[in-house]
């Protein structure tokens, strides 16, 4: 999710409500959980896919697929 992405003409607040509805919403269809690898972290979502990437390294918990995508 991006807080600074713009969709159409809508406000950046409008934009990022929409993100977390759909982002909710596909995750409870294909029953999919959350998982928190930084407890530190601010959201529960990342916005520099960077720090995620390190994480997911720092964890190394088996194998960890991670999908992002900028339009």
């Amino acid at each position: 999710m991006n807080p600074n992405y713009k969709i159409g003409d809508l406000h950046t607040d409008e934009s990022f409500v929409i993100q977390k509805i759909v982002t909710n919403r596909y995750m409870e269809e294909k029953n999919i959980s959350p998982v928190i690898l930084n407890p530190y972290q601010l959201h529960h979502y990342y916005t520099i896919p960077h720090e995620l990437l390190s994480n997911l390294r720092n964890k190394k918990r088996g194998k960890s697929i991670a999908l992002c995508f900028t339009p």
